[in-house]
């Protein structure tokens, strides 16, 4: 049963939580536009205890934000006014400012039960995210059903026209990243049905490959931008000494966030100058140079930075927990530094850890750095995953470049006169 806290308990709460796990006090600050709002209208309402339903009825009576309104949809104040509410929903019920993650009820038909179970906790002792492994349990249950509507009852009778024909189904919902992700899941596990002899044809390859969006042109800045990007970090804090190591990773070695904030005392092997690890992404080792400007800097965080803890992970949190830091913390500290160091970003131009991964690509580009050794350093499984950045060689596509025909007599709708 829920306890009943009055709003004024649940908002001191709330805000100590926020601060505690290291929200900035801006951000919490901008809560309290919504939070007090909120008491004003429990005051009229004559309401002492707070509760979720009042709470919505408070979003849907001032701001006119539905129940049933996604939340991507809602503009960026209306948004922020309903993860304050929500913040106060799981304090109230979680005593959290977040509700806990859970794994997703595995729902499948008993004669397929076991080797879905059996992919699913390859998954799980692989380390994989709960975000993913709730993909994986979302696509077998999905599978589980359609191949229950079709009365098959061994995998051994799965063929490609069933690959297919599930896919055209998971089609309907008309999502393509959850597509996507289904798709993903779809042949990993098809591969892993097939090795553990559960199969007896190998129909990953079957798979409908399915892009989320066109291939684009990668972000990157020029070489006088990156140098200004670094120069713009504090090294004096603790939190620029952290920031300097992460972000000289990823603009000096192209390393991705996954790999930089995963990154273990391990990883570091100083009789040989080198950082080696597997790579999140694919899976594959890497080696790649620890250079003196690196190891000096990791050094350095290591000494006067990084908070006193037991933790594997070199890069952590400034506020307890002293948790291992995340990808998407490090993309918006990336993004600051882009904003601190005044580099202009474009529309549709992003500023992330990638930016910094593609603007590296970009100048062993114009270095004339052959595409494997390229491929091999940004730790690619092929070269034909680093010919996307063969889109930015402006350098050398210049040379194909066509003169433009003058434009004659031609008026602004385009026809001769």
């Amino acid at each position: 049963m829920v306890k009943q806290k009055t709003l004024m308990e649940l908002i001191e709460f709330a805000s100590a939580s926020m601060e505690k796990t290291g929200y900035a006090k801006d951000y919490i600050s901008s809560f309290f536009n919504t939070w007090n709002a909120l008491t004003r209208y429990m005051v009229e309402k004559k309401t002492i205890f707070y509760s979720p339903a009042v709470g919505m009825a408070f979003l849907q009576d001032r701001y006119s934000i539905l129940s049933n309104c996604a939340f991507e949809k809602l503009s960026k104040v209306d948004k922020r006014r309903k993860r304050a509410i929500l913040v106060l929903d799981n304090c109230l019920e979680h005593e959290s400012i977040s509700a806990p993650k859970t794994y997703s009820l595995c729902k499948f038909a008993l004669r397929f039960e076991k080797i879905f179970q059996s992919f699913i906790n390859t998954r799980v002792d692989a380390g994989l995210s709960l975000p993913t492994i709730n993909r994986d349990v979302h696509c077998l249950n999905n599978l589980s059903n359609y191949l229950d509507g079709i009365k098959m009852q061994s995998l051994e009778e799965l063929d490609s026209m069933h690959i297919i024909g599930f896919m055209k189904n998971q089609s309907r919902e008309g999502r393509l990243p959850t597509l996507h992700g289904a798709a993903s899941t779809l042949r990993l596990f098809l591969k892993f049905a097939y090795d553990n002899d559960h199969m007896l044809k190998e129909l990953s390859t079957f798979v409908p490959q399915v892009k989320c969006k066109p291939d684009g042109i990668p972000s990157v800045y020029t070489k006088d931008e990156i140098k200004k990007l670094l120069n713009s970090i504090d090294r004096a804090s603790p939190r620029g000494k952290r920031d300097n190591c992460m972000l000289l990773l990823a603009a000096k070695l192209g390393m991705r966030a996954s790999d930089i904030c995963g990154l273990t005392f391990d990883n570091i092997k100083w009789q040989t100058s080198t950082i080696e690890f597997i790579v999140k992404k694919t899976g594959v080792p890497a080696v790649l140079p620890l250079f003196n400007e690196i190891g000096e800097a990791i050094i350095n965080y290591i000494k006067y930075g990084r908070p006193s803890s037991d933790s594997k992970y070199i890069f952590l949190r400034l506020l307890t927990p002293y948790d291992e830091m995340k990808p998407a913390s490090l993309h918006r500290i990336v993004s600051h530094w882009f904003r601190t160091a005044g580099i202009p970003s474009l529309p549709g131009k992003r500023s992330g850890p990638h930016a910094l991964r593609a603007s590296l690509a970009s100048a062993m580009l114009d270095n004339n750095t052959p595409l494997p050794i390229i491929a091999e350093a940004l730790t690619h499984k092929s070269s034909d995953t680093t010919r996307i950045y063969l889109k930015i060689d402006f350098q050398h596509l210049r040379k194909y470049a066509l003169e433009v025909p003058p434009l004659g007599n031609v008026w602004l709708g385009g026809a001769p006169q």
